[in-house]
């Protein structure tokens, strides 16, 4: 385009290498056990080049917060010694295959029949759904696992553990509806649901919907006393609210 500035490649390539060392994913130099030609592509044309494929493959490690070898069986998992790039070993490299035909039948068919589309398009690419992780859950996902697996405590301290190490990041959503919308699932198993509540106003004490929504799990738990304190919590934060008030004479509360 006229006018524009195009950045070096070198240059991109080199950024890309220092978010991934700050991630703790790291390469060694790319002529470092990196064939010269590659074997067994399924996806990529035979005539892509050394650089481009390389540049992809650095691009799904980024986006996946992984080395090469989640995908490429061998090696030390480290370096890339002993790596077999052309093995199709490991099911991880399969499904990879499955991911980049999905990503491209999406941009080149779906995306592309959407009517007034944007300029410059907005596509689908591997870290659009992946984050950064290497399996592209949500964290409602993740602690329906957990409730499910170990209980709705274990799910507590996972959620825990994932926002000090993640919060600020891109790999999870840790704003109060998620948690509001994952406790109202669990209206039948209210012990679930205060338990989540009561984690999410700590962590949003300044939120009238968090307090309301765990003044309503309290009143499922047939807590009355815990119920009107989270409501009148709630009215102080939203005063002359008329649903939180409505809640609170349902309680014999005259707010």
């Amino acid at each position: 385009m006229s006018g524009a500035t195009r950045t070096p490649r070198s240059f991109i390539v080199s950024s890309i290498a220092l978010v991934l060392a700050a991630v703790g994913v790291t390469f060694e130099p790319a002529d470092a056990q990196i064939p010269d030609s590659f074997t067994n592509l399924r996806f990529y044309p035979e005539g892509i080049s050394r650089a481009d494929l390389i540049g992809n493959m650095r691009r799904f490690s980024f986006a996946l917060g992984v080395r090469c070898q989640y995908c490429h069986a061998g090696g030390d998992g480290v370096s890339f010694e002993g790596v077999d790039f052309a093995a199709d070993d490991k099911p991880e490299k399969g499904r990879a295959r499955y991911m980049l035909e999905m990503t491209r039948e999406i941009n080149s068919t779906l995306l592309a029949s959407v009517p007034d589309r944007r300029t410059p398009n907005v596509g689908v690419e591997c870290r659009t759904c992946h984050r950064g992780i290497s399996r592209p859950e949500m964290i409602d996902d993740v602690l329906r696992w957990r409730i499910a697996d170990e209980g709705v405590e274990a799910a507590v301290a996972h959620y825990r553990q994932l926002r000090e190490e993640s919060y600020g990041g891109w790999s999870y959503d840790f704003g109060e509806w998620v948690i509001n919308d994952l406790a109202d699932e669990y209206s039948e198993r209210p012990e679930v649901a205060v338990a989540l509540m009561r984690m999410n106003v700590g962590f949003h004490p300044d939120s009238p919907t968090a307090w309301a929504t765990l003044g309503g799990a309290e009143a499922g738990a047939d807590n009355r006393d815990g119920a009107i304190a989270a409501y009148r919590r709630a009215l102080e934060l939203s005063p002359d609210n008329p649903q939180i008030l409505r809640l609170l004479r349902e309680l014999g509360v005259d707010p």
